[in-house]
Formats: structure tokens, sequence, C-alpha cells
């Protein structure tokens, strides 16, 4: 990334006092969160702050997208006006063999759950998530205070070209008045149908684990996203943000209202797919609540946009994922494992309690009876 605002050192050679560095190197909404988190933090510890951006990402979807931070923001804001905010491009596996974590958690009294790399003077410590944005499963959330990472983010000048779409689009929609629907299909889908290719025996166990901890937090049947819209916005015009084109035609055929596949819009401009994604985002946060899974892409959205998200998860049934799954799981050699981990995963998520749960513990308990025949799956 040849650019005056970018430094040719590693982060953690940055001659600069008490610099927190921000660093992932998997998909956009990771990258975003991990950079409103870190300045957040900067700012209360009256830090510098470096943002780490690799080009390339190593997401477990083997993603070829390019990731190139000047796509998305305007160079010239980090030159002039931004002087304790620095823009690198290093290796990420770099940064992380560099950055042991020591055992200095002292400089916080509620270490955050979600976590990720950065240092301080030095000093390497876990951070990601903002503490004032926890997920709870199955419930609708909101965020009750402005960040510091939120007001950094608001003030940032985009890519031109990013901002001459985003402009565009929010003019030929109804944002303030809609419900946006974000359902991701695109990676999870291949996940489950080609589970097992190039995996070693002894490995089956540990990424069955892996595959059923996303699937579960990421998918849901469009039942699920029925009701939510029924149930928050029956008279609502619904945006689309979708990686799967098929989902609007499915999506119209169930639900009476107005329906617009932002997503298909958006493709339309000749943006790259960090770009288009990015527009996304920034367009999902424009209207007035998300229906979504546990997605990161909307997570985001939500952050920035201030706005209530609410969790499509409650209205997941049992025999609709089942079907779903039998479905997906076909040609899959490990269909019976990936089909009770994945019920499983999402059983453990229900609430204590929950009618829910209990119609998950049921159709988990006949699975186990059908396909395993009394033995430990």
């Amino acid at each position: 990334m040849n650019n005056p605002a970018c430094h040719s050192k590693y982060p953690w050679e940055i001659n600069l006092p008490n610099t927190v560095v921000a660093s992932r190197a998997d998909r956009l909404g990771n990258r975003l969160l991990t950079m409103m988190s870190a300045r957040d933090f900067a700012i209360k510890i009256d830090a510098n702050l470096v943002i780490n951006w690799p080009s390339s990402s190593f997401s477990y979807d083997s993603s070829n997208d390019y990731y190139d931070f000047f796509e998305l923001f305007d160079p010239v804001q980090f030159e002039v006006h931004e002087k304790r905010v620095s823009i690198t491009s290093e290796s990420h596996d770099a940064l992380i063999r560099r950055s042991l974590v020591d055992c200095a958690f002292d400089l916080f009294k509620h270490p955050p759950k979600k976590i990720d790399y950065f240092a301080f003077e030095n000093r390497n410590f876990l951070f990601r998530s903002p503490k004032d944005y926890e997920f709870v499963e199955g419930e609708d959330q909101s965020i009750n205070k402005t960040s510091y990472g939120v007001t950094f983010f608001q003030s940032l000048q985009f890519n031109q070209t990013v901002d001459a779409c985003l402009r565009d689009i929010l003019a030929s929609l109804p944002t303030c008045s809609s419900l946006s629907l974000h359902i991701r299909r695109g990676d999870l889908i291949p996940m489950i149908q080609e589970f097992g290719k190039g995996i070693d025996e002894s490995d089956v166990r540990k990424a069955i684990t892996r595959v059923a901890s996303l699937f579960s937090t990421k998918y849901a049947p469009l039942e699920a996203y029925e009701e939510t819209v029924k149930t928050y916005g029956s008279d609502r015009p619904v945006l689309l943000f979708s990686d799967d084109p098929t989902m609007f035609g499915q999506l119209s055929k169930r639900c009476r209202n107005t329906i617009i596949d932002v997503s298909s819009l958006v493709q339309g401009y000749g943006l790259s797919a960090v770009q288009a994604a990015f527009v996304e985002i920034l367009v999902m946060s424009k209207t007035m609540s998300i229906v979504s899974t546990g997605s990161s892409f909307s997570h985001i959205a939500c952050y920035i946009g201030n706005i209530r998200r609410r969790r499509v998860s409650k209205y997941i049934r049992p025999d609709h994922l089942l079907r779903d799954l039998n479905a997906l799981c076909e040609s899959n050699a490990y269909k019976d494992l990936v089909m009770y981990e994945v019920m499983r995963v999402t059983t453990n998520r229900m609430p204590e309690g929950s009618g829910r749960r209990a119609a998950f513990i049921a159709a988990l308990e006949t699975l186990k009876r059908e396909r395993f025949a009394g033995c430990s799956p």
C-alpha cells in the first residue's frame, strides 16, 4: 500500500509513545469492530493508534478478497487531521508471532469477553469488542451510549467512489422507515455441504465442532426471518442484504412487505467486493432496526448506527433447522455427526428453562435415537 499515511515499519517497531495496535486479518465486520474498539481504548488511555490492515484475509472460507484500507477511507484525513492515527498493512501472522501475551491484565478491571491482539508500551494484551455491546443469545440489543470508536468512525471521510455510491443509493431508498434483513448464506452453505473434503480423520471431531459453532451462530431457516419480520415490521419496507441472490425471490413469496434487494443494487455500481460490503454495512446502519443472526456484518452496522438489532434466533424451530440440515448435508460423508453437533450447539445457546430449549432438547434426543441407535455420537 503506497500511501504517505502508511508506515514502513512493523506496528510494534513504530516509535510512538503509548501506542495501541489494532490488527485483524479476517473479514470486514471484525476488522471495523476492532478498529473502533481500539480507538475507544486509545482515547481513554491517551494513546496513539496504529490500525494494521493486512491486504489478504485468513478467513475460514478461504476468501480471495483484497483488502485496501484506502479503498474505503480517504487517506488525506490521516495525513492532515488524524495525527495520532497511523495505518499499516503488515502481515497479521508476523504480528501474532511477536504478540506473545503477557500477564498485565491489571489494566482491565473487567477484561472483555471478545478479544484480539494489540500492543501498548511494548506490552501485548488482548482486546476486541466494545464492552458496552456484548451479545446475549436470543435477545434484542441496542447501544445505550456512543463510544469514542463510534464518534471516530462517524467523523471519517470515505473513499470518493464509496461515498458517491453511498449517496446515490441512500437517495433512492426509504432507509429511515425500513427494517433491514441480513441473511448470511454464501460461506455457510458450502462449509456444510463440502465438510470433510481434505480433512484428516484425526481432525474430524475438532473440525465438526468449529463448523457447528459457526453455523449455529450465523444460520437461520427462512421461516425464522419471516416470523421476525411479521413481529417487528409487518407494515414496513424491508431492505434485504444477502450474499445469496436467491433470497430475494424466496422471501418475496413469504412476506407481504415491499422488499428491496440492496445487495443486488450495490453490485450494479462496479465496486470491489470489499467496497460493496462496506457500502451495504453503511446503508444498513441508516435503517430503523436490523433483523439478523450473530454475524459481525450486521453487528457493526448496529454499532455505528446506534440502532437496535432483532435476533432472529428467537424464532428458529428445531424441525425447520433439521429439515435444512438434512438437505444441506445430503452428500456429506459425516452427515449424521454434523447434524447432531449443529443441533447440540444450537440447543446449548438457548436460554435455560425456555420452551425453545425444551423443544430443541427433545429434537436432539430423537435425532440421537434415530441416527446413532443408542450409541454416543
